[in-house]
């Protein structure tokens, strides 16, 4: 089942004094579009969304929002995030996964059910074959969903051991209308 996820609560394209601004990503989850946002830590405990750098202060309980995936910005802020039940990556390569069992990815050769291709509009202008895939973008008014079908969001059963975090092999399906 195909996710749309808005790109920093960016909906109908780019609005760069709003995006990533919780105000902006709230009205994007309103809508019911799943949205990806840049999470920094500043210190041991506060958060802050930005794009290059820490500009709007946020909090865990709004991170914790089912349809909300969080892009750490440093492995301090992914470690925090994952301890404290966040939906999040930590996206270094041109593939990363998800702590919710979601793959991550600007490739188009190889995507599956479990795929978000991240900004198809940065490589293939309106390729209809890439439709039917979980994708991220900033404008996704030209894609439509069908109101009978809910979203899904994958995440894993968390068990803690030795202080490392690992992951069982059943998976949770969470649907949201």
């Amino acid at each position: 089942m195909a996710l749309l996820i808005s790109h920093r609560g960016n909906t109908q394209g780019i609005d760069e004094s709003r995006e990533n601004t919780q105000e902006y990503i709230q009205s994007a989850l309103d809508d019911k579009y799943h949205v990806v946002v840049d999470v920094f830590l500043i210190g041991n405990a506060h958060l802050a969304l930005g794009i290059d750098s820490p500009t709007h202060p946020t909090n865990l309980e709004f991170l914790q929002q089912p349809l909300v995936i969080a892009r750490a910005h440093s492995i301090a802020c992914l470690d925090f995030l994952l301890s404290n039940q966040v939906h999040c990556f930590l996206h270094t390569n041109d593939t990363s996964l998800t702590s919710g069992g979601l793959i991550w990815t600007s490739h188009t050769s190889h995507l599956t059910s479990r795929c978000i291709y991240a900004m198809p509009e940065w490589t293939h202008s309106r390729n209809h074959k890439i439709q039917r895939y979980s994708m991220c973008r900033n404008m996704l008014k030209f894609y439509t969903r069908p109101p009978e079908r809910p979203s899904i969001r994958y995440r894993f059963n968390r068990k803690i051991g030795f202080g490392r975090y690992s992951y069982s092999e059943k998976m949770e399906k969470i649907y949201f209308r």
